[in-house]
């Protein structure tokens, strides 16, 4: 279970969190992407889980997370399924998918988001300045 002071600072994130499912030991957090992807994040955290545990899961669900592996299926179903078109869109939802797991296990680790290291922080600059709604409306009309 997520520990009840990871919680609202978890939440504040944009994550919702559902579970604890107690047949596994596990608890699932969603949110949607810039590119409408519903995007679910599992953590292997049981009902006696502390930080430290919720640290750990998080930080393997960020150092896991293949941005080519998560891509290709995408690329493979692009403008099926809901599945946006755009390739560079989708791409760019990678990019922001791996940023938001880092934010995670920051706050998870630290109970603060402490910052992204050169390359997340150039990636996310990139990353706002195409995921504003009217440039991504303006991008879908092409």
């Amino acid at each position: 279970m997520v520990p009840e002071e990871s919680t609202d600072l978890i939440e504040r994130l944009g994550w919702e969190i559902h579970g604890p499912y107690t047949d596994g030991g596990y608890v699932e957090l969603e949110r949607h992407t810039p590119g409408g992807e519903d995007w679910i994040v599992t953590l292997n955290v049981g009902p006696d889980a502390d930080d430290d545990e919720l640290a750990r899961q998080a930080y393997d669900a960020y150092m896991g997370f293949d941005i080519a592996e998560e891509l290709q299926p995408l690329i493979d179903g692009r403008g099926m399924r809901g599945i946006p078109d755009d390739v560079f869109l989708l791409f760019a939802d990678q990019i922001w998918k791996e940023i938001e797991l880092d934010k995670l296990w920051q706050v998870a680790r630290f109970g603060e988001f402490t910052g992204l290291d050169g390359l997340h922080i150039a990636a996310y600059e990139a990353l706002m300045a195409i995921a504003q709604p009217p440039l991504k409306a303006a991008r879908a009309s092409r």
